[in-house]
């Protein structure tokens, strides 16, 4: 994989009648895909990811993003 190139597809999905947008990112570098229940969670993940190590594994972005919430 290149060092200076990341691409993700992102899908976004409101149900009917509710104001909440979920979303789910998936790397299709590596098929990893994760999901949000809301923009903060999304947001804060794609931020990580672009100011980030980008050779740190995703798996390991949970506690990063925990830390960004505080």
């Amino acid at each position: 994989m290149n060092d200076n190139y990341r691409a993700y597809l992102l899908r976004l999905k409101r149900s009917p009648g509710r104001p909440e947008l979920r979303a789910t990112v998936k790397n299709v570098h590596t098929g990893t895909v994760r999901h949000f229940a809301g923009k903060k969670e999304l947001l804060l993940f794609l931020l990580d990811r672009m100011d980030g190590d980008w050779n740190s594994p995703e798996s390991d972005l949970g506690s990063d993003i925990r830390q960004l919430k505080r």
